[in-house]
């Protein structure tokens, strides 16, 4: 593989990556396996074929981009879900400062246990 194939492969999965992370926050917000939810999955994989197309690469680079759209899904759904989880310990952490349980939680430890 020369230099030049090399860089725009790389372009191509990044590119993928790139649209896919967006699309993998959005299909957490849907019902799993319902239609929203399967065309978010779906929505990117037309970048990957028309750039494929545009460069005139084979189908053998498909796999590739496929991976790195793979990967956007999952790393937009992990960042969705640890801000979800944030906001809810936030929000722990909020009630028990309005309640008169914060004088029986002196340490750090039992902040954490009850969050």
């Amino acid at each position: 593989m020369n230099e030049q194939l090399f860089f725009i492969v790389l372009m191509i999965a990044g590119l993928c990556l790139f649209v896919s992370v967006p699309f993998g926050m959005l299909r957490m917000k849907f019902k799993k396996f319902s239609i929203p939810w399967f065309l978010m999955i779906h929505a990117p994989i037309p970048v990957s074929i028309i750039m494929r197309k545009i460069y005139e690469l084979p189908f053998q680079y498909a796999l590739i981009f496929l991976l790195f759209s793979v990967t956007g899904q999952v790393i937009g759904s992990t960042i969705i879900k640890k801000t979800i989880l944030k906001s809810m310990n936030k929000q722990k952490l909020n009630e028990l400062e309005s309640s008169e349980d914060l004088e029986n939680i002196t340490s750090e430890e039992n902040v954490k246990k009850a969050i």
